[in-house]
């Protein structure tokens, strides 16, 4: 069993508060603005606050919907699937670096005997963590103009 603290711990930085109020358990959050969340969540709803420095500050609530699995749904369906994207994002630049570096040193006979390996299907372009987000609904990034709907 993990302990409040440990849970607060593990979230960090987004996690900033767990209350109840009334009837609705309350999860206040601070992702940032360029994340995507599902927009078919079942029992949980965003109130999206204010933006500032890059994140935005988002309430996710339920009234049916216990703390855990609030809280389990934050962090498989939000917080692991954006930082993998983000995780993605930085070894495709390098990958491109390293393009460039092996582009700019040889000549267009060595070019074109350029060929890559992988393990596996690697290269399937089938992300099974996006077909998740799909199954859960569309997924969508927050934004500032979002924001004040």
């Amino acid at each position: 069993m993990m302990t409040i603290e440990n849970v607060f711990r593990e979230m960090q930085p987004w996690l900033k508060g767990i209350k109840v109020a009334e009837n609705f358990n309350l999860l206040e959050v601070d992702l940032k603005i360029t994340w995507k969340v599902p927009q078919k969540n079942d029992g949980i709803q965003l109130k999206k606050g204010s933006a500032n420095n890059g994140f935005i500050s988002v309430v996710v609530y339920s009234d049916s919907l216990d703390f855990d699995t609030m809280i389990d749904w934050l962090k498989t369906s939000v917080i692991d699937y954006n930082l993998e994207i983000e995780e993605k994002e930085r070894l495709l630049k390098t990958k491109i670096d390293e393009l460039k570096e092996v582009f700019s040193t040889k000549d267009l006979d060595e070019l074109n005997k350029l060929t890559f390996t992988t393990e596996g299907d690697i290269l399937d372009l089938k992300n099974n963590k996006k077909e998740k987000m799909d199954s859960n609904g569309v997924t969508k990034e927050l934004s500032q103009e979002e924001q004040s709907t």
